[in-house]
C-alpha cells in the first residue's frame, strides 16, 4: 500500500493557489538481479501506483537499474 500525495500549483501575475489530495493505492513492482560475482550484482526494476485528484487517476510507474556490491 501506498499514500500518495498529488499537489498543484498556479501562479498567474500576482495571484498564486495550490490544492493538494492524498490518496491510498495499492503498490506492485518487479525486479530481477543478475550475480556477476560474488561482491557484485546487477538489478532492474520496475515500481507502479496509482493516485486520485479531483476524480481524476493518474498512473505512475518507475523503472530503475542499479549495481550491488557487497563488502
Amino acid at each position: 500500500m501506498a499514500s500518495n500525495k498529488l499537489k498543484v500549483d498556479a501562479n498567474s501575475g500576482n495571484l498564486s493557489g495550490s490544492d493538494s489530495e492524498t490518496s491510498t493505492q495499492a503498490l506492485w513492482g518487479i525486479g530481477l538481479a543478475f550475480k556477476v560475482s560474488p561482491s557484485v550484482a546487477i538489478r532492474t526494476e520496475i515500481d507502479g501506483t496509482s493516485a486520485t485528484y479531483a476524480g481524476e487517476r493518474f498512473d505512475s510507474t518507475l523503472f530503475s537499474l542499479g549495481v550491488s556490491i557487497k563488502f
